[in-house]
């Protein structure tokens, strides 16, 4: 295996993963939520893994860290959705359309009050569904609910200490690192900044921000597998075990060069 994690490598991956897609020619159930919302979820995915790696290529690494992040809220999802009370989460997650419709006509309403506005033909059962959200800001109705998702104690798997697996590592460590460069807090700016006494330059530590760029492409193999078994728990068909095993390999064995100081990105 190569000494260092590159686009080609994680690009490969996810080729992998939509070629299992495709081959299985799945038919979204009409009269249920779950293949009809988890395959479209898995396809956003791999698009986004795809983007990321474009990124990297692109010279933009901390831009492609920051997109990573999206990558952890669709496994906190899945993990929410997949855990318990699976039929009332999902529909949540459907019905949330109904309040970015009624946030959508508030909008139009305040700053747009002179534009005729075009009414959906679904306009009153959309309002009607808009009602069962508390805020636009959360689907889940669950102030702060990445934290909630990834702390709920896990009905299936167990830790090393036979306790309910919890996701909190990567809430505590992964999601907050990825925010800050998401939110652009005094930390994301570390590459931009220029030395004491220096003329500044945009951009004037560029290859400083590189390991980003080898994070990021190891935040979307290690996503992409999490978002897929819980995917596949919830839709109740086999999952692609021989391609999430080869992941699995691939991001222990770039986890063990990075705690010895893992190379930078190309």
């Amino acid at each position: 295996m190569p000494s260092r994690l590159s686009t080609r490598i994680v690009r490969a991956k996810i080729q992998n993963l939509e070629r299992y897609i495709n081959k299985q020619r799945y038919i979204p159930a009409t009269e249920v939520y779950r293949t009809k919302v988890v395959l479209p979820l898995f396809s956003k995915a791999l698009t986004v893994g795809r983007a990321i790696c474009l990124l990297v290529d692109e010279g933009f690494p901390s831009e492609a860290f920051a997109m990573s992040r999206t990558l952890l809220e669709m496994y906190f999802y899945l993990r929410y959705m997949s855990n318990k009370d699976t039929e009332k989460r999902i529909t949540a997650y459907v019905e949330y359309f109904g309040k970015t419709h009624e946030a959508w006509g508030e909008i139009a309403a305040k700053y747009y009050p002179n534009k005729a506005i075009t009414i959906s033909p679904h306009h009153k059962e959309l309002m009607a569904l808009a009602k069962k959200f508390k805020s636009k800001h959360y689907w889940s109705d669950l102030r702060g609910q990445f934290k909630f998702m990834a702390l709920e104690e896990d009905t299936r798997e167990l830790d090393k200490h036979g306790h309910p697996f919890k996701s909190d590592f990567d809430y505590e460590v992964i999601y907050f690192w990825t925010s800050q460069y998401v939110h652009v807090t005094i930390l994301a700016l570390n590459e931009h900044a220029s030395e004491r006494g220096a003329v500044f330059k945009v951009r004037p530590s560029k290859h400083a921000e590189d390991k980003r760029g080898i994070t990021a492409l190891f935040n979307v193999l290690f996503c992409l597998s999490k978002i897929f078994v819980c995917g596949y728990r919830i839709i109740h068909e086999d999952q692609p075990e021989e391609i999430l095993q080869d992941i699995h390999r691939t991001t222990k064995r770039y986890a063990r060069l990075k705690k010895r100081g893992m190379p930078k990105a190309k």
